[in-house]
């Protein structure tokens, strides 16, 4: 009962939370949903050939030993946790997240939009399933709280969505969608299905949400190995399509804004941010933005990384960590451009993560 009380004690004081730079802000938890982009351990606990969970994954992270999460070190919301002055959120399968109200990660490698994403991996959790998690999480919220104190805990929470891209490398791509449906068709297909989700979460009292755009994912190692890139350039087609799922997440982002009162949705564009790190590293601090840091093959692009033999001597100088994902300290470079997102876009949806942090 005691550990209760005092549980509950922390709860209703993370409903504001004193970020890096002394700043209160007005965020009570983060809840994480998506895949290996934001997945920090949820698939250790599934049967599934997507898992991170040994080294070299983990080197560089705070412990320096793996997580589950696909990358050296950091991911982005870890970043973006240390702003919002909040603890890093465990996964929500772990057995440490039971002790976390300031929110929980839901977010799966190999998952997607549509449910059957991602089957050819092994064991996921799809999107639709983290919601049905998040709404377990808001019962356990409203008993130790109470209703009001839960519900005002989960409005004044950030909703972090990083979905989308296994639609395209595990679905569309790979098992031959695009002979039955034209890209246009696909997107509304997974746009639709997104909508939905997002009216779930509201529906269980989500108000500020931010969802990521999907990355230049023809810039990636396993892009350029599998269609054979020369002198490293990007894989434009892939980038297309990309582009134009993005220019459609967006729509249907300001649409959302506008037909559910007092949600505040952000667009996270992160295609810019790492186009602009492939494309001019070396203003970053990086010298690498074609080759892995950890893979065989061609831009070690074609196997993912699996042991410590696979692996560079100087990850710090990597864009990639992997085939697919971006580095410690690339993350980190996206996490402060989103941050920092400059706020003169008369489109709110524009918005930085700052911003959203302050309403």
């Amino acid at each position: 009962m005691l550990t209760m009380i005092m549980m509950s004690m922390f709860s209703i004081q993370g409903a504001s939370a004193t970020g890096a730079n002394g700043t209160n802000y007005k965020v009570g938890a983060l809840f994480i949903f998506g895949d290996s982009t934001v997945d920090c351990g949820n698939n250790n606990y599934l049967l599934t050939i997507a898992r991170a969970n040994f080294p070299p994954f983990g080197m560089d992270f705070d412990t320096h030993l793996p997580t589950g999460r696909f990358c050296n070190g950091r991911l982005t919301e870890d970043f973006i946790c240390e702003k919002l002055g909040l603890p890093l959120i465990p996964a929500y399968l772990s057995p440490e997240s039971a002790n976390y109200l300031t929110g929980a990660n839901f977010a799966s490698a190999g998952a997607g939009v549509l449910n059957d994403t991602g089957n050819d991996l092994g064991e996921h959790i799809a999107l639709q399933q983290q919601i049905q998690m998040f709404m377990e999480r808001r019962a356990v919220l409203e008993q130790m709280m109470g209703v009001e104190a839960a519900h005002d805990l989960i409005a004044n929470s950030v909703m972090y969505i990083s979905i989308g891209g296994n639609e395209y490398i595990h679905n569309y791509i790979t098992n031959g969608s695009e002979s039955s449906l034209t890209p246009e068709d696909f997107t509304d297909l997974v746009l639709a299905s997104l909508s939905v989700r997002i009216m779930e979460l509201y529906n269980g009292g989500a108000r500020k949400m931010t969802i990521a755009s999907l990355g230049p994912m023809g810039c990636a190692p396993f892009a350029l190995h599998r269609y054979n890139s020369t002198d490293s350039q990007c894989i434009e087609f892939l980038n297309d399509l990309v582009k134009d799922f993005n220019t459609a997440l967006h729509i249907s982002i300001v649409r959302l804004n506008e037909i559910l009162p007092d949600a505040t949705i952000l667009y996270m564009n992160i295609y810019d941010i790492v186009y602009n790190l492939t494309q001019n590293p070396q203003a970053y601090g990086f010298q690498v933005a074609d080759t892995a840091c950890c893979g065989v093959g061609t831009y070690r692009g074609a196997f993912p990384c699996m042991n410590t033999t696979m692996m560079c001597d100087t990850p710090e100088t990597h864009v990639w960590w992997d085939l697919y994902h971006p580095s410690h300290l690339a993350n980190r470079v996206i996490a402060d451009s989103v941050w920092n997102t400059p706020d003169d876009s008369p489109d709110f949806s524009l918005k930085s993560f700052h911003t959203l942090a302050n309403l």
